[in-house]
């Protein structure tokens, strides 16, 4: 039983010493969000921030309101992005429905929708 004991005890301390300045490894990278997700799940592919330039730059505050500012004429954009979800319905009320149609280039078009999308009342 002695012998099992120091054994035992052996077995412990070795483990233990080899294991002492051994480098750990990390199990799984951290998993990291697209920059920008995209369109089957309900995210525009496009750009917030450059949406909101093209927002500014074709005259859309001169009809919409966003945060207070802008034009009364149409509705008031500000929680717009709490209502549409997918990318398409957007799209397709831009194009389609909206007076004047929105005409612009596929990119400024992306970047549109994806800032429409962040406004929301907690951004």
């Amino acid at each position: 039983m002695r012998r099992f004991i120091l054994a035992a005890i052996f077995f412990i301390a070795v483990t233990a010493l080899n294991s002492w300045g051994a480098e750990r490894k990390k199990l799984t990278p951290p998993l990291m969000p697209p920059e920008f997700p995209q369109s089957p799940f309900g995210f525009s592919k496009g750009d917030p921030k450059r949406g909101e330039l093209v927002y500014q730059q074709n005259g859309c505050s001169s009809c919409h309101m966003v945060g207070g500012k802008g034009g009364k004429i149409g509705p008031d954009l500000s929680r717009v992005g709490e209502t549409r979800t997918l990318p398409e319905s957007y799209r397709q009320h831009l194009v389609n429905a909206h007076k004047p149609p929105v005409v612009l280039i596929e990119r400024d078009l992306d970047d549109l929708i994806a800032y429409l999308q962040s406004l929301k009342l907690f951004r």
